[in-house]
């Protein structure tokens, strides 16, 4: 570390970096503080704000980004439970606050810095890392590391670390989110040392992918990992890692029983007449025609941010034998969006991820390209914008990736970020 200074810029660049860089080991830190980088951007971008220099790609994107979030806000003119909605408008405001951050931000050029971008990647890395190192280490202080682990871990990971405790589905995107990191930073190293630990970092990332049996998060980054092969690595060494790491996988989600039945139940839930069947993938597709059957009945302006709880429920009462009174969201934010703030809403939604793609695919960025398909993925699978740990993930990577790829001049040519880390 005795080469690298921190980021020797104005006090406002420092700034900016250090937040991003805060942001980076979030995972770390208390459930209740994990947004405070989020305001340390802010707060950064309005201190910041005057020297900014207008960029028309970059204000587009500020827009894109932004609309949804102007769109919800305005639900609640409309909605019946005003409370409930400021609280989920609360919770996703950084939807709005990020684009506007990063596009203030990006006028000083942090974001196109190679070097403090690759410091940021091996950060997020080797945090996620640590975090789930110390969930290993808590579960064998308190005895838990036998027979039942796989059984009981996600269970465990939900609800016995206090405000360390994460979900199974947002630890998933974390470590989903880890691993695309690991293989864009693993081809731009040249050290032998680094390669070495990366991929130990990715085999461990698997292993804890594959315990958590979140089937969404493993299918999609099938789906990735077979792009990677065919595009980029088919015709390398590093093919026969590949191939033979997607077989262990394979064997283990195969002789742990736990795991093996959440597959089992996905595919039988497709081709099982009983729809009623309480398996997780059979919710789904009831919670689904519940949404849908709702979505029609008001398809304009939808029901109000507010108010989205009370349909849904009002539709669950009618299936006592199948939801049993309880509540679920629509596991599809797609869906909720629609629900919230009807047609616009959604049409928001879909052009701020058909325009992220675009600009991936012009980047010529594999990782930026990976990111966008990946959170795409839980879009379709879960309301990953309306909880804390979700929302500030997808928010911040999606302009993160979208600034960092306007046309600038890099600052730090490749693979210089070694020296960063010496």
């Amino acid at each position: 570390m005795r080469n690298f200074k921190l980021y020797p810029g104005t006090l406002i660049e420092k700034l900016s970096w250090g937040s991003m860089l805060l942001f980076s080991i979030s995972i770390l830190l208390p459930e209740n503080y994990r947004n405070i980088p989020l305001f340390m951007l802010l707060l950064t971008a309005l201190l910041g704000l005057k020297s900014k220099t207008p960029s028309k790609a970059g204000l587009r994107i500020f827009i894109v980004n932004g609309m949804l979030y102007l769109i919800l806000a305005l639900s609640l003119l409309y909605t019946g439970d005003l409370a409930d909605g400021f609280k989920r408008i609360t919770v996703m405001a950084s939807i709005g606050i990020l684009p506007f951050a990063l596009y203030a931000v990006n006028g000083n050029k942090v974001l196109s810095n190679k070097r403090l971008e690759m410091v940021f990647y091996w950060s997020f890395l080797v945090s996620v890392v640590i975090f789930y190192l110390g969930v290993f280490v808590f579960t064998f202080s308190k005895g838990f590391l036998n027979s039942t682990i796989f059984e009981h871990f996600t269970e465990r990971l939900n609800s016995t670390l206090g405000k360390y405790s994460l979900h199974p589905l947002y630890a998933s995107l974390y470590i989903c989110i880890s691993i695309c990191l690991s293989v864009h930073v693993f081809t731009q190293s040249t050290k032998r040392a680094q390669k070495l630990f990366l991929i130990l970092c990715m085999l461990f990332l698997t292993l804890v992918l594959l315990m958590l049996a979140r089937k969404g998060a493993i299918f999609f980054m099938l789906i990735l990992a077979m792009a990677y092969f065919f595009i980029k690595l088919r015709k390398t060494r590093y093919s026969y890692i590949f191939v033979a790491t997607a077989l262990l996988g394979l064997i283990f989600s195969y002789y742990i029983e736990p795991i093996r039945l959440r597959y089992v139940e996905f595919f039988q839930s497709f081709f099982t007449t009983n729809v009623s069947d309480p398996g997780s993938t059979s919710f789904r597709l009831n919670v689904y025609k519940c949404a849908l059957k709702s979505i029609f009945e008001s398809p304009i302006f939808g029901y109000g941010l507010g108010d989205t709880k009370h349909i849904l429920t009002s539709c669950y009462v009618q299936q006592q034998n199948m939801f049993s009174g309880l509540y679920f969201n629509s596991h599809n934010q797609f869906l909720s969006v629609w629900l919230a703030a009807g047609i616009f809403g959604f049409l928001a939604l879909v052009y701020m991820m058909y325009s992220n793609i675009q600009l991936a695919l012009k980047s010529k960025s594999f990782l930026h390209a990976s990111v966008i398909v990946l959170f795409l993925g839980f879009l379709m699978i879960e309301n990953i914008l309306e909880r804390q740990d979700g929302v500030i993930l997808f928010s911040f990577f999606i302009n993160f990736f979208a600034f960092k790829n306007l046309k600038h001049k890099p600052t730090v040519e490749k693979n210089t970020y070694n020296r960063a880390i010496s």
